[in-house]
């Protein structure tokens, strides 16, 4: 593409934008300008086309990539779930203890075990509603 038409006149037009930006720079050098490269961006910045001016009314701007958000979600699902599963453990344990506990437990084992079960709200913590509010 770099015989075309319109590669060459982009390239006239880079080359006119330089040589602009080199005289601007030159008279802010001449008239002693406290910053004179500011006047050489100044002509960079206008001379040359932006990515705004290319676009039509209509045309997409740009596009979010959502595969971080998709990411996110399957963690926190994820997360749920193990939640769910430690939980179910706990519980099947409890029940398992409960039924074995005229074997070999003491009192003491027993009341520490009851204190220690985890109870539901940490399930409830972990879920999250569609709207970003908690259940």
């Amino acid at each position: 593409m770099a015989g075309s038409p319109a590669a060459a006149r982009s390239a006239a037009a880079r080359l006119r934008a330089a040589l602009a930006a080199l005289a601007a720079l030159w008279l802010a050098m001449w008239f002693q300008l406290d910053t004179p490269r500011w006047a050489a961006w100044t002509v960079m910045a206008t001379a040359l086309r932006t990515r705004g001016e290319a676009k039509r009314k209509g045309a997409m701007l740009f596009r979010i990539d959502e595969r971080d958000d998709v990411i996110a979600v399957q963690q926190a699902e994820a997360a749920v779930e193990r939640a769910r599963a430690q939980w179910r453990n706990s519980v099947a344990e409890a029940v398992r203890r409960n039924q074995l506990s005229d074997l070999a437990l003491t009192i003491e084992e027993k009341e520490t075990y009851h204190t220690a079960a985890p109870s539901n709200g940490r399930v409830r913590r972990c879920q999250a509603s569609p709207n970003g509010r908690r259940r």
